[in-house]
């Protein structure tokens, strides 16, 4: 049995052709795939045009081909027509005859198997790497001649083809002092690290000596709050975090104009506004109108009358009349039930359209929302929600502070330098000359100050302090030591510190091993302040806890009766900037003054899970007091 050539190709140029499709190539130019390497289906190619059968039996194309009779003259599929189409078959053709297993491309002439050696029509071996395959124009790589199988192909395309990273060390430059960059073989960029310990700039305005280490330029962090420069004139008080970067307080450019988008020039730190574009969303806070954007003001246009509104009163029938939101009262609902959206009152009814309570006298010094977002700390009292003014407060003597309404729920904070020299008060008793300097209230020691307590945690010695539990690292029972567990912060005043943990972390087990809540106390010798006339206790503080309020509770006791009572019970703040960083904690005493009182720290951690933090840790304590 034999197959007719056709006389429009040649067997050689059908095997090159097909050799084309499997570098994954449908047009004979790999510079469609952009330098990357060509993507095996995971199935073999095969005739999706008019597959020929050549043993004289009937062949079925899978892909809708023609037929082939049992006769070579009536193979009405050509060879050439075939190689435009065999990569788009993802079937299988049945050839009753001779039967092809297709690696790559398959051909029906010369009787090679693609895979196991493709043959150029004179018995010789070809492959993409004898044929020159090369890199041109920056995407193009072409295989102009069969391969010895797909994985040939590819291997000589990744070889041959892929672009070069680099042809000389120059091009490989990554601008780090702390690695070598070479161009390897003349292909491909390395980066060693190098110059270990060697001085380096990593750019960073919040750290000092940074230095090469293992490749990475990396310097020594500034302390939390040291001033600094961000670069940036759209910004006050620039300040380091405890991560290291320099951030400050935006200039706030806001003309509190709906209809402008505002800005800062961080180069000159002036401030633009632009009129938005027309037909933008912008409200008069009025549910009657409709409103949008034209020409930098907010245009408003009166709604249809006994269109829905509502004034927020649930014993009124509302609807929009010319313009605004009119009420009637609901005669419907007199007497009945209604909230005044006071959490301080009780009792709410509707009388004559107007929602009514009484106080509710067990609220009273329950926390509460006034709808004013430039208060904090809100209470009830006598059946009013009352709040301090101080939204806005930044905690800082030498900036003035003020809040501005916005809307229920938003407000705008401007937080404005003093003078420089202007008086402050830093809230420490043993300092005097209290002053604005740069940003910040500084002083001078007082020297009226003694110590009424000093405590650095030596190793070796629990001193006066009380504690319950004990931990006992051995039995991993969780509970406050003075130790050196876990190895992980390093105590400011080396080398133990007063903690609660186990030695690894705060999981706490019962005696059946079943998880519980940690919880202990801490609780200090008696501190004379009996002939004081102020004091304060200042401490080194450092939580791997989690951060909500609600769990891993950090809580400071003051008591004057030894713990019959709690006199004042303080809860430290904790936020993940702070969190695994020492910080300085300083708490007022004066309250306290000729009295002879005790501290007590106490850990509690309100639950049993991600209890795996390494605890809390406290060093340096110190209480201070000014003789009357």
């Amino acid at each position: 049995m034999f197959l007719r050539r056709s006389p429009l190709i040649t067997v050689a140029a059908l095997v090159a052709a097909l050799s084309l499709v499997a570098c994954g190539n449908t047009d004979g130019n790999a510079g469609n795939n952009n330098g990357v390497l060509p993507t095996d289906t995971g199935s073999a190619a095969v005739d999706s045009g008019a597959a020929a059968a050549d043993s004289g039996a009937t062949a079925t194309d899978s892909a809708g081909g023609t037929a082939d009779t049992g006769t070579a003259s009536t193979d009405t599929g050509s060879a050439a027509a075939d190689t435009t189409t065999a990569a788009a078959d993802t079937k299988s053709t049945a050839d009753t005859g001779t039967t092809t297993t297709d690696a790559g491309p398959s051909t029906d002439g010369g009787g090679a198997t693609d895979g196991g050696g493709a043959t150029d029509g004179g018995g010789a071996k070809t492959s993409c790497a004898t044929q020159g395959c090369k890199y041109v124009s920056g995407s193009s790589c072409q295989c102009d001649s069969a391969c010895e199988s797909y994985k040939d192909c590819c291997d000589d395309y990744a070889k041959l083809c892929k672009k070069p990273d680099c042809k000389a060390d120059s091009d490989c430059d990554d601008k780090n002092a702390c690695t070598k960059d070479t161009c390897d073989g003349g292909t491909t960029c390395k980066h060693e690290p190098t110059n270990e310990a060697g001085k380096c700039d990593d750019d960073r305005v919040c750290t000092d000596n940074d230095k090469c280490t293992k490749g990475k330029c990396e310097g020594t962090k500034k302390a939390k709050d040291a001033a600094c420069d961000d670069g940036s004139k759209c910004t006050t008080g620039d300040k380091c975090s405890s991560f290291g970067s320099c951030f400050g307080k935006s200039k706030s450019c806001d003309d509190h104009k709906p209809c402008t988008a505002d800005s800062c020039d961080k180069a000159t730190g002036a401030c633009k506004s632009e009129p938005k574009k027309d037909g933008s969303y912008c409200t008069d806070d009025n549910s009657c109108t409709s409103d949008s954007c034209k020409g930098g003001l907010c245009e408003s246009a009166p709604k249809k009358d006994d269109s829905y509104c509502s004034d927020g009163n649930s014993c009124t029938k509302d609807s929009c009349k010319s313009g605004k939101c009119a009420s009637t009262p609901d005669t419907g609902k007199e007497d009945k039930s209604c909230s005044d959206g006071n959490l301080c009152t009780k009792n709410d009814k509707c009388k004559s359209g107007v929602c009514t309570a009484e106080p509710d006298a067990t609220k009273d010094t329950k926390t509460c929302y006034d709808n004013d977002p430039c208060t904090a700390t809100s209470k009830c009292n006598g059946g009013k929600c009352e709040g301090a003014t101080q939204a806005c407060d930044d905690g800082n003597p030498c900036t003035m502070d003020s809040c501005t309404k916005k809307s229920t729920y938003s407000k705008e904070c401007k937080n404005e330098p003093m003078k420089e020299g202007a008086t402050c008060d830093d809230g420490d008793i043993c300092s005097a000359n209290d002053a604005c300097k740069s940003g910040k209230c500084t002083a001078t020691p007082s020297g009226k100050c003694k110590s009424a307590l000093e405590d650095k945690f030596p190793c070796g010695s629990n001193g006066s302090w009380v504690l319950a539990p004990a931990a006992d690292d051995a039995k991993g029972v969780v509970g406050w030591g003075i130790d050196q567990t876990p190895a992980g912060p390093v105590a400011p005043s080396p080398k133990c510190s007063l903690n609660f943990n186990n030695g690894k972390n705060f999981e706490a087990t019962d005696s059946a091993g079943k998880k519980i809540k940690a919880v202990g106390t801490a609780t200090s010798g008696e501190i004379d302040l009996s002939a004081a006339s102020g004091a304060k206790v200042s401490y080194q503080s450092y939580y791997d806890t989690e951060t909500g309020s609600s769990y891993d509770k950090l809580i400071v006791e003051i008591s004057a009766d030894d713990f019959k009572t709690v006199a004042k019970t303080i809860q430290l703040k904790k936020t993940s900037s702070d969190k695994k960083s020492w910080l300085k904690v300083v708490h007022d005493l004066t309250p306290w003054t000729g009295k002879k009182i005790k501290l007590r720290f106490k850990f509690d951690s309100g639950d049993t899970t991600s209890n795996s933090g390494m605890g809390w840790f406290i060093d340096d304590l110190r209480v201070d007091s000014v003789p009357k």
